[in-house]
């Protein structure tokens, strides 16, 4: 399954989309590096979620927001926010709103987690392209390196660019 990605439109909307999840580097020489990548893209990784699925502290204990009596944002919660809150006048034209606990909160759209599928395992190269990877080629690959530094730290010959 080796597939080079190269440098272009293809690796820039890998790279846009992409969130290294852990980044890897195994060095045997300064002048040659090896990088490796779990890479978990937003679309397959990750999906919305609910309040209650991420254990929002706002859906279970309630929040409270304060904003100008006469504003856009009191509006809303008045009016369109499909909310349950009771109303608290505060000094120098604020209101405070205590939404109870239970609700959807107002940032339940920016909620996700994780779908379960497996990271995306790539390899870097001096090209700068990527090459993605089996998983039990790409461990032993990054076993065989590290263990290939280890022998070099051992004999002394390792200087991590020192």
């Amino acid at each position: 399954m080796d597939r080079p990605l190269y440098v272009g439109r293809l690796i820039q909307s890998f790279a846009a989309r992409a969130r290294p999840a852990i980044g890897m580097v195994a060095l045997l020489d300064p002048r040659r590096f090896i990088k490796r990548h779990l890479v978990q893209i937003p679309d397959i990784h990750w999906r919305s979620a609910t309040c209650e699925e991420v254990a929002c502290s706002h859906h279970e204990f309630g929040w409270r927001t304060i904003v100008p009596a006469s504003g856009r944002q009191a509006d809303y919660i008045r009016h369109s926010s499909e909310r349950r809150f009771r109303e608290v006048a505060k000094s120098e034209g604020l209101v405070e709103f205590q939404f109870y606990p239970g609700q959807t909160c107002f940032k339940s759209e920016r909620h996700r987690i994780q779908t379960g599928e497996a990271p995306i395992l790539a390899r870097g190269q001096r090209d700068g392209g990527i090459v993605l990877q089996e998983p039990d080629r790409w461990v032993g690959e990054f076993n065989e390196e590290t263990f290939q530094v280890g022998q070099a730290r051992k004999q002394g010959s390792y200087t991590n660019g020192r």
